[in-house]
């Protein structure tokens, strides 16, 4: 069923790009297509600290649906400090280059996070790993080399199905980032991500250092912390993707300060909106690090680590265990050297749903069009 939906999502997708006229290119575009709201019987546990992990799973561990034991407060969640966990997978050489970032630009990130109240925990196999106690990893160069990772794809179905691949279940605890070469054949494209979810691409060959693929994966990431090139996703809702950003948006969200700048913004800025001026907080306060996979499920709280990894403790059932709602609207966002985003918003509620959402496109010389909110995934 999953390989079904999976397919009828690509397909649909593919329609929606047809049918409304657009095409990847170097161009600047975005697309947008709104989350569905959340269901009214969906239940949260609680989370003191807005994390997305509730605090019975950073106190006590949690194994989850499939058996996966994951002993937080072994490795270092607190239910009062904010964690956001990453894994980290990139391809084999090739192209006579290769894709693993070093240890030193994870360690970068994870100081900067920590600067700012944050604690980042990342697995990148055998390269780096911050995570104590943490057993075999998942991270590292796990991929066989392509060229054009999307190539013949839907970005959104392939970022889609690397959460399921790589995550499975972990998805409940992780974002995954993969780096690897180019996006698409001819695309100028450094990366794409799912905007306030669990997955982001970044295409290494284009860049040249470490420390621009430092920057490449804080840009990514921060898509899938609600942030779009202009700031949060919120507050820039009612801006015309057409506006330019405004310099004042110091951030490596920002185009012109994507290679340049190694934060997010630290200040907030005022930009035109439809509706006049638009007050956009500083990209720290507004990272959304709950998306709807973490915290979302699990078989029962309590697990603790050992020397040889995770080991069961005492468990009691997961006391919200309603039957698992699926995951909301994940949008694609695609980056390029200097202007161009596209982004692509898939509604995981149905198969076949409404088209509604307003699509808009985002740098020079752009107009707007609209897109499908209507495929996800069965979990």
């Amino acid at each position: 069923m999953r390989a079904q939906t999976r397919t009828a999502v690509a397909a649909a997708l593919t329609a929606a790009v047809a049918f409304f006229g657009i095409a990847p290119t170097a161009s600047a575009n975005e697309i947008l297509v709104e989350p569905a709201p959340a269901a009214a019987d969906e239940q949260r546990l609680p989370d003191a600290d807005g994390d997305g992990l509730p605090d019975e799973w950073e106190t006590n561990g949690v194994v989850l649906r499939d058996g996966t034991e994951i002993p937080l407060p072994d490795w270092g969640a607190d239910p009062h400090r904010p964690d956001l966990f990453l894994q980290l997978n990139w391809m084999e050489d090739g192209n006579g280059r290769s894709f693993a970032p070093s240890a030193a630009i994870l360690q970068d990130l994870v100081d900067l996070f920590d600067a700012h109240g944050i604690a980042l925990h990342i697995d990148a196999g055998d390269v780096y790993t911050n995570i104590p106690n943490y057993g075999k990893p998942f991270g590292g160069e796990t991929l066989a080399y392509t060229q054009n990772y999307f190539e013949g794809q839907v970005p959104a179905a392939r970022l889609l199905n690397d959460i399921d691949q790589r995550l499975g279940e972990r998805q409940n605890i992780f974002r995954v980032g993969v780096i690897g070469d180019n996006t698409e054949r001819g695309s100028l494209a450094v990366g794409t991500a799912l905007v306030s979810d669990n997955a982001f691409y970044v295409a290494a060959g284009k860049l040249e250092t470490q420390e621009q693929l430092r920057n490449a994966i804080l840009h990514e990431l921060g898509h899938t912390l609600g942030l779009r090139h202009g700031g949060a996703r919120e507050a820039t809702g009612t801006v015309h993707t057409s506006t330019p950003v405004n310099p004042d948006y110091r951030s490596v969200m920002n185009y012109q300060y994507l290679t340049s700048t190694f934060n997010y913004s630290e200040k907030p800025y005022t930009v035109n909106g439809a509706e006049g001026p638009v007050a956009v907080p500083a990209d720290w306060d507004a990272l959304q690090l709950r998306t709807q996979r973490l915290g979302h499920a699990a078989q029962s709280v309590g697990a603790r680590a050992t020397s040889h990894g995770a080991v069961a403790a005492e468990k009691k059932p997961q006391r919200n265990d309603a039957p698992k709602a699926t995951p909301k609207a994940p949008t694609t966002t695609t980056t390029t050297p200097a202007v161009a985003e596209t982004a692509t918003t898939v509604n995981i509620n149905a198969v076949l749903g409404p088209v509604l959402a307003l699509l808009a496109v985002a740098g020079i010389g752009a107009a707007g069009v609209y897109a499908l909110n209507a495929l996800g995934v069965l979990k």
